[in-house]
């Protein structure tokens, strides 16, 4: 009897040994799986990567130790099933977080809708009527690549051939529609918000007739240097800006050193220094580490809703100056009506409204805020009112200032610290100008004021509940082109020194009138003159962190 007692403890044991062995070696190979994974994440500082390894070591350890006797065994498999579970959840939302992260850094596109248009009382009422009609589009403004695809698109569905006329602005377009030079004519459907701002009854005297998505990249700076300039000087202005010799003056800011003229950045040069769609200026990879370096960031928001794909007005144009050494930030706002040179676009003395410059795209945003500060923007990062109201919802509740008492949209905002609750009433703060003496310009210092306070959401421990839906929201609401490397060095060193940065706001003004814009010729539209004293006040601010 005592030997078959002994024999089944001896089995009891052994079955128990080899189950230990089992949740050991699973919990091992877990928690050395986990910790590669981790580490090749990057995000984690040295010091947070040896904490890991030691803690996780240690839990491998005390659960050996409870396996080891017989009753404490079973707490020990318990720790061992916990900590791998754990391990496990880590490493999937950590996997999750990457991959979208991942997704924001992506070659981003512009999905563009191009509209055929013809008069309202046109027989025209489909592509295959276009047979043997005139059809006018303006290549150099809308993209001539696109404007072929969109031209090719409508003769293989009318299955027809037809005319096609080009000219030189969209008021020209418009008006040859008008006086039936043309019987029908194509642009980005964009710029009908540009056309009804001139003519408020535009909408009800034509009717679209096709709707054509052409699929473009947006091409970074450096793959755009050898691009040929997508303008030339056909007729003489009508507007009274400095001439060139004065704006090319301006530009060459010697009290800047680190800033040196170059002509292609110059607006005024032939063709305006063929900036559609980018620069010349080189890669943000070959500068170093971006935790190393000044950089600056233009924050581009579009009047839209929806997808963020495709060109629109660029309502926000806020330029963000970081040095990650001295931990300051300074927020820059240039007003939507700023009249000014768009490199790539105008030339000689025209201007255009600073807002147009997002229908030409995201890069000639960045040039045309670059060349009125005199500096170089490394990246951008676009967003539309959709995807603004879907980053404040997955960012969670924050506190923003505001200036004045003011209500938008059933919304009621005091003087002093609001709490933002929903992104529909952050969108409401950010774009109310109405309610104020100083209109445009009050809404961008609201505008900063916001995304100062996301900024201190976003780098305190509070965002860490909602740090995984961040990430998801911002993966499709946010285009840019900082890749992922950059975005996780930028968390890596926060997460390390935990520092608290001087975020400073500024803005620059003018004098409200109006003018001919390039964009609509032959129409006054209502501006905002530039004020050069606020703009050298802005620079100064502006190099006083980047030095």
């Amino acid at each position: 009897m005592n030997k078959v007692i002994e024999r089944l403890t001896y089995k009891g044991r052994k079955k128990r040994l080899i189950a230990d062995s089992i949740f050991i070696a699973a919990e091992l190979f877990i928690c050395v799986a986990a910790f590669c994974y981790i580490v090749k994440m990057g995000v984690l500082p040295d010091r947070y990567v040896v904490m890991l390894g030691v803690s996780l070591a240690a839990a491998v350890l005390i659960s050996c130790l409870l396996n080891m006797f017989r009753y404490s065994h079973i707490p020990g498999k318990v720790l061992s099933v916990l900590v791998s579970a754990l391990l496990i959840a880590v490493c999937f939302y950590g996997h999750h977080a990457m991959k979208m992260l991942e997704n924001i850094s992506t070659e981003n596109y512009d999905v563009d809708t191009y509209i055929l248009v013809v008069k309202k009382d046109s027989g025209i009422n489909e592509a295959a009527d276009l047979k043997g009609k005139n059809v006018g589009v303006v290549k150099s403004m809308n993209n001539a690549e696109a404007v072929n695809k969109a031209l090719e698109e409508l003769e293989t569905r009318g299955k027809v051939t037809f005319s096609v006329n080009e000219y030189e602005g969209m008021g020209q377009l418009v008006k040859a529609l008008y006086n039936d030079s043309e019987d029908a004519i194509l642009y980005n459907a964009s710029f009908d918000s540009i056309i009804e701002e001139a003519i408020d009854t535009y909408a009800d005297s034509v009717r679209v007739i096709e709707s054509i998505e052409v699929r473009t990249l947006i091409e970074d700076k450096q793959e755009n240097a050898d691009k040929e300039p997508s303008t030339k000087p056909t007729e003489e202005p009508g507007t009274e800006p400095p001439k060139e010799e004065e704006t090319r003056k301006e530009n060459d800011d010697l009290s800047n050193p680190e800033y040196v003229y170059d002509p292609s950045r110059d607006p005024n040069t032939p063709g305006g220094g063929g900036y559609i769609g980018g620069d010349n200026t080189v890669d943000n990879a070959s500068k170093g580490p971006i935790t190393d370096r000044c950089f600056n960031i233009l924050i581009s928001g579009i009047d839209a809703y929806g997808s963020l794909a495709g060109r629109s007005r660029s309502d926000v144009n806020i330029l963000v100056t970081v040095n990650p050494k001295t931990k300051q930030i300074v927020l820059t706002n240039t007003p939507r009506d700023y009249y000014v040179p768009i490199p790539g676009v105008t030339y000689g003395d025209w201007r255009d409204k600073l807002t147009h410059a997002g229908n030409y795209g995201v890069w000639t945003s960045v040039a045309t805020i670059e060349n009125i500060y005199g500096v170089s923007i490394d990246y951008y990062a676009r967003i539309n009112f959709t995807s603004f109201v879907n980053i404040v919802n997955a960012l969670g509740s924050f506190e923003v200032y505001s200036d004045y008492e003011f209500s938008s949209g059933g919304y009621n905002f005091v003087q002093g610290y609001n709490t933002i609750t929903s992104g529909t009433q952050a969108l409401y703060f950010a774009r109310e100008r109405y309610a104020f003496a100083a209109g445009d310009h009050q809404r961008g210092r609201n505008q900063m004021a916001l995304i100062e306070a996301m900024i201190n959401k976003c780098i305190s421990p509070a965002v860490l509940p909602n740090f995984l839906n961040l990430v998801n929201t911002l993966s499709d609401c946010v285009q840019t082109n900082m890749t992922m490397d950059e975005i996780t060095s930028m968390v890596k060193m926060q997460l390390n020194d935990g520092a608290k940065w001087t975020i400073t706001r500024q803005s620059v003004g003018g004098s409200g009138g109006t003018r001919e814009c390039f964009s609509m010729q032959g129409w006054d539209l209502s501006v905002v003159l530039p004020d050069q004293d606020s703009i050298n006040a802005a620079k100064e601010v502006i190099w006083s962190v980047l030095r």
